[in-house]
């Protein structure tokens, strides 16, 4: 298994917009083909995902804060704004992330960190490096804060989906309860279903 992670190759075209995307609407080709689908490739890593997340993260009054698949880490910028604590984003291949790694290989020492939080980037790990990215949560922190997507994304890039593990929710709380026996749901999202997605908090 490499140690940039099964899926490197692919984040890395993402953000050097690379390769062929094709997306549900009719959209199909390169960065730079169309206005149109150009919008929806500078969409990835500058969603945000976790701006609606904040004022739930800051009740649980994290003390350091590590971002799983932090993009161009928009999420961390924005703590620190709000909270003087350590708090550092982490991604694949994204240039602006603070480190650049794989979720199951984390480059920090055990327990450097209070909480992990991700938003919309579990249902993007390989299924067989899911249960090593929870053991490496468990061993860098004490809690985690995860919003995952149970739904199938029609985006593909060069064929190859980017939601490549969709799970039901009972698949993604019985591996967190491995390593974070108090694992609960906070959030179970049905109104769309295309979108449903869940938040697990997890305290060891």
């Amino acid at each position: 298994m490499s140690n940039k992670g099964m899926d490197y190759e692919k984040y890395n075209k993402i953000y050097l917009k690379k390769g062929v995307m094709t997306k549900s609407g009719g959209f199909v080709g390169k960065y730079g083909d169309n206005k149109d689908l150009d919008s929806k490739w500078d969409r990835y890593g500058n969603a945000f995902d976790g701006k609606e997340s904040i004022d739930d993260i800051m009740q649980l009054k994290p003390t350091s804060m590590l971002d799983i698949g932090c993009g161009h880490n928009q999420f961390i910028k924005k703590i620190k704004q709000i909270k003087d604590i350590r708090a550092v984003g982490i991604d694949i291949a994204c240039p602006s992330a603070d480190f650049i790694a794989p979720a199951h290989i984390l480059p920090f020492k055990d327990q450097s960190f209070d909480m992990i939080v991700s938003f919309d980037c579990m249902e993007h790990i390989p299924e067989e490096e899911v249960d090593l990215s929870f053991k490496e949560f468990s061993r860098v922190a004490n809690r985690i804060y995860l919003k995952i997507s149970l739904a199938h994304s029609k985006t593909l890039i060069d064929n190859e989906p980017v939601h490549v593990c969709v799970k039901p929710k009972e698949w993604w709380v019985e591996i967190s309860r491995k390593y974070f026996q108090d694992t609960k749901v906070l959030l179970h999202n049905r109104k769309n279903t295309l979108w449903e997605n869940i938040v697990l908090y997890g305290r060891k």
